[in-house]
């Protein structure tokens, strides 16, 4: 008897307390913000200048980013062959003293 009291009790309590939340629930009531055509339009407008800017800006770092790769290319292919071209003529300089025999390293 004395269980059958105590779950008794037990349900009891969970059905006030899924009750009270009903009633909770029932009676909120959401804040309702009302914007005017003005709010939206001026939020519209901020959100759009702001992302034209953006594009402008990822557009002219893109373009200064191909020409710093354009030009770091072209600047390595020219030193490379001017190296290339002073390594060769050394080559060539010593092997023509060792052929008449001076020392090359005058």
């Amino acid at each position: 008897m004395m269980v059958d009291n105590f779950l008794y009790m037990q349900v009891y309590k969970i059905i006030m307390t899924v009750h009270v939340m009903m009633i909770q629930m029932a009676s909120y009531v959401k804040p309702g913000e009302r914007y005017a055509t003005s709010d939206w339009f001026t939020s519209n407008y901020v959100i759009s200048t702001d992302a034209e800017r953006q594009r402008v800006a990822s557009h002219e770092t893109r373009q200064e980013a191909r020409y710093l790769r354009n030009e770091t290319s072209n600047r390595t292919k020219w030193d490379q062959h001017d190296n290339n071209t002073r390594l060769a003529d050394r080559v060539d300089h010593i092997r023509k003293s060792v052929l008449v025999g001076i020392n090359p390293y005058q």
